[in-house]
């Protein structure tokens, strides 16, 4: 069994959530921070005029609920959570506090006893979709027909299950040797944001913007130079391997890492073009930016990673490798945060 100590720092905004969305009285925004708090403790805290107020709102008028948990709530209450957010975000919640149509959800991040993380598990699935990429770009025989949902999902998923037993060399899920790849939770504290989310589309030669959606997103590298690293273990068990089989090809760390970077150099190529054809000069400045992050770190030891959210069509299925592929086929929307930054991308350390 090997163990590797990883180093994880985002560059992009990640969103991985956990289902869940933070009701308007489960939070206020005042200064540019969110405070997130129980309902209950708001409500423990205030005046019995106040509780009677309160008691009302929740039976009787959701609005008037959300604008009187802002009106009463104080930062000394106390709160689970306090995220920065942006200008744009603390002037739409103001201006939309009294509007029944808008019900400013905010999408949450998968937290732990109110603590936000990065799962092993997800982590495990960008190496794997790395390492089938990296094999099906050594194929000829990638060709099928893109459709459209949900017969891509199921096309794609047959594509890269066929690639995955060749290269791991197995027959079924219980004998599947990536099993003996294990990814531990990150650790740390990751630095977080609220902010908004637009699909954007290339339509009649224009690129616009969807409805917004506001994500909580672990915040970036190439949006703040001090946001932080968090932490995990990597660990490949031999052990593990030999008692599935003898037969199953060895995943080494050198592996995983190249075909990491195989993967991102095929994906970034593909944004850049993306971006260039939809004449959205901020996207390609951003690629530039993380092209030349990744030109400077040290390739035999950092790898670069995409997951959560936004990823899209070519981070996460076998488009890029097929020969099949058509400009009318190729992805027409991208997801971007503060209607600037792709989301996703981070940079993985393996440290001694």
């Amino acid at each position: 069994m090997k163990s590797y100590k990883y180093k994880l720092t985002p560059l992009t905004p990640i969103h991985i959530g956990n289902g869940d969305s933070l009701e308007p009285y489960e939070y206020i925004i005042k200064n540019n921070y969110l405070y997130k708090f129980d309902v209950s403790v708001l409500y423990n805290n205030v005046s019995d005029v106040n509780k009677g107020l309160l008691k009302d709102s929740m039976l009787k008028n959701a609005v008037q609920l959300r604008q009187r948990v802002n009106k009463f709530y104080k930062e000394d209450y106390g709160y689970t959570a306090k995220i920065p957010t942006s200008i744009e975000i603390q002037n739409l919640y103001t201006k939309n506090l009294d509007k029944i149509g808008n019900q400013l959800l905010i999408q949450q991040f998968i937290c732990s006893m109110d603590k936000e993380y990065i799962a092993g598990s997800t982590i495990k699935g960008a190496i794997r979709s790395a390492i089938v990429h990296s094999e099906g770009a050594k194929r000829k025989d990638i060709d099928y027909e893109i459709a459209k949902k949900p017969r891509i999902i199921l096309v794609n998923g047959r594509e890269m299950a066929d690639i995955d037993k060749k290269y791991f060399n197995y027959g079924t899920v219980q004998e599947d040797p990536f099993k003996t790849v294990k990814v531990s939770d990150t650790v740390g504290e990751l630095s977080l944001g609220v902010g908004q989310v637009n699909v954007h589309t290339v339509k009649d030669g224009t690129f616009n913007k969807g409805v917004p959606m506001y994500l909580v997103c672990a915040l970036g590298k190439l949006q703040d130079e001090n946001v932080n690293s968090v932490s995990g273990t990597l660990t490949l068990s031999d052990e593990m391997l030999s008692k599935i089989s003898s037969k199953y090809k060895k995943l080494t760390l050198q592996d995983i890492i190249k075909a990491s970077w195989d993967k991102a150099d095929a994906v970034i190529k593909a944004e850049k073009a993306f971006y260039m054809k939809a004449n959205f000069l901020v996207g390609q400045d951003l690629y530039e930016r993380l092209d030349q992050y990744f030109d400077k770190v040290d390739k035999t030891k950092c790898m670069p990673i995409r997951m959560g959210r936004g990823c899209g069509m070519d981070s996460t299925t076998l488009n890029l490798v097929n020969k099949n592929r058509t400009p009318k086929t190729d992805p027409k929307s991208r997801m971007l945060f503060e209607n600037k930054f792709p989301m996703g991308w981070g940079v993985i350390e393996f440290v001694e």
